[in-house]
This record gives C-alpha cells, structure tokens and sequence, in this order.
C-alpha cells in the first residue's frame, strides 16, 4: 500500500511550501490529488515525481533575484536606518 499525505504533510515534505501553494498545485494539475473521502491527500509516488521534475514554489527564484539585486549595490551602499535626533 501505498503512502499517502494530507495537503499540510505534502507540503512540509516539499520542503516547507505553504498549504496555499500545495493546493494552488493541486488545482491546475501541476500536483495530482487522490480523494479519499472528503479529504484531498497526496501520493508518496506524486510527491517523488512532482521533485524529480523540478517543481518549485516560484518564492525561492524571486528570492535569489532579489539577494542578486541587492548584492550588486555592495554592503558599502546599505544605510543605517536611525531615529532623527530630536532638538535640544
């Protein structure tokens, strides 16, 4: 018999994805479901092959483009955020 996932396990599995992007997957068919009553679980086998193709929540690439963005300005640029003094 196969394992199967609840929508929360599956995308703990997937490496911490949100249930949000879990079920966004499960909608367009990009992650296949199985039913089991009321409730939507997800295959061991689903999840193997849903990895092995390369799926991936589009936040890491948006985070890498960001990190690359802001490493092209260097540390020098960054300022420091303070408080305006205030007058004595």
């Amino acid at each position: 018999m196969q394992e199967l996932y609840s929508v929360p396990e599956a995308a703990k599995r997937l490496g911490g994805v949100s249930i949000f992007t879990v079920r966004t997957w499960l909608s367009t068919g990009k992650l296949r479901k199985t039913k089991i009553g009321g409730r939507t679980m997800v295959s061991e086998a689903e999840l193997l092959r849903f990895i092995r193709q390369g799926q991936s929540s589009p936040c890491p690439k948006n985070q890498r483009q960001r990190q690359t963005d802001l490493a092209a300005f260097g540390p020098s640029s960054a300022k420091k955020h303070t408080k305006p003094r205030r007058p004595s």
